[in-house]
């Protein structure tokens, strides 16, 4: 029984060191959205990110906040009171000792230039919290990103989308005339250099060098569009000759059955019938 008690008590030790470890964040967020998902450079963005109180209030604490937007305008409003506003990427704004119930953000701004289509942050919070007998932490507290893209950015990106697309639609056609037992290797062949050209825009795509990439996948494409009109064209040239062996077979079973048929009359045609001549009487 003693065994028994020591393990229950172990036990409720474990638990309770468990959920102390297991605070819930101060402040999280509730409502968050920006007013675009795809921008190009310069775009204006705009974003609101409402956070409510859902943990335990701490001694002290302080909100962080960051942006990669450029000429940012941010307006933050504690529990309804004068909006407070700020034209840089990032700070630390202290929060009210004696707690915060709702803190709601506005962030505008511009997409910023890019080289390569590139996630940016729009607004990310991070609160840092100092608890009674803990060391200082910091509880992710809401972000908000969007997708910043040129117009050469989107038309790479979209080649070289479409030559994969187009590469995985033309390797399913090869192994399935494959299957048919027709000979695909020289089309495999030129499918695996038409992998290569995809993999060369990506790779320039990832280096930000959007013409080539875009040069590259385009040429990947037409490629791949001339496999499969080949591969297309030998399924149908199989297809006929498979239809000419079917109607040459049937033809000779006709021309067969015809000659048996000639023959089999001609030996009919060919017996002499014998013919009975009466006798004439004599006057």
């Amino acid at each position: 029984m003693r065994k028994v008690f020591l393990v229950l008590v172990v036990g409720i030790i474990i638990l309770n060191a468990a959920s102390a470890w297991a605070v819930e964040n101060y402040l999280s967020p509730t409502q968050s959205k920006a007013d675009k998902v795809y921008v190009k450079p310069g775009d204006p963005v705009v974003a609101d990110i409402v956070l409510e109180k859902t943990g335990i209030i701490p001694e002290n604490a302080s909100l962080n906040y960051s942006t990669e937007l450029t000429s940012p305008e941010v307006r933050i409003t504690i529990d309804g009171g004068e909006p407070q506003r700020y034209g840089v990427q990032n700070f630390e704004l202290p929060l009210p000792s004696a707690g915060v119930d709702r803190v709601e953000i506005r962030v505008t701004g511009n997409a910023p230039e890019v080289e390569t289509q590139t996630e940016i942050t729009v607004i990310e919070l991070k609160t840092l919290v100092n608890y009674k007998g803990e060391p200082p932490q910091y509880q992710d507290s809401g972000k908000i990103t969007v997708r910043v893209s040129t117009a050469e950015i989107s038309e790479a990106k979209d080649a070289i989308n479409q030559a994969k697309s187009r590469y995985v639609a033309v390797k399913e056609l090869l192994d399935g005339l494959e299957a048919k037992g027709i000979d695909v290797v020289p089309l495999k062949a030129r499918l695996a250099d038409a992998r290569v050209q995809i993999d060369t825009a990506d790779a320039l795509f990832q280096k930000g060098d959007q013409e080539l990439a875009k040069n590259n996948a385009d040429a990947a494409l037409n490629a791949l569009t001339r496999i499969e009109d080949d591969a297309r064209g030998l399924d149908t040239g199989v297809q006929q000759k498979s239809e000419l062996k079917k109607y040459l077979i049937i033809g000779a079973a006709v021309i067969i059955v015809l000659i048996v048929f000639l023959i089999a009359g001609g030996k009919s045609w060919g017996r002499a019938t014998p013919v009975t001549i009466a006798e004439v009487p004599s006057r």
